[in-house]
């Protein structure tokens, strides 16, 4: 991608990652923390060289809280955020994207 001057990375993690702050899961909120540290500084060193990196917080669950919910939804948010590059960090809650 770097060769190329063009490509797109997308990684995903629970919100608990950072932007929502969720007791039960901070367990894993350490590592997805990490993950997410981690892609963000990916997309301020490849942006300059034509790749794009952003990470997708969920902060639903998949299928289960609406039409927002379902998986062919969140897929075009991904699709959306690929085309547009619109920032290094997405929240997607059961009322879409923000």
């Amino acid at each position: 991608m770097i060769d190329r001057g063009s490509g797109t990375v997308l990684v995903s993690t629970g919100a608990s990652s950072g932007p929502v702050i969720h007791p039960p899961f901070a367990n894993i909120a350490a590592a997805s923390g990490a993950l997410r540290n981690w892609v963000l500084n990916l997309h301020a060193a490849l942006e300059p060289r034509g790749v794009y990196a952003a990470h997708v917080a969920i902060a639903t669950w998949i299928g289960q809280e609406g039409p927002a919910s379902r998986p062919e939804v969140i897929a075009e948010t991904y699709w959306e955020l690929h085309r547009t590059r619109r920032g290094a960090e997405l929240l997607y809650t059961a009322a879409g994207a923000s």
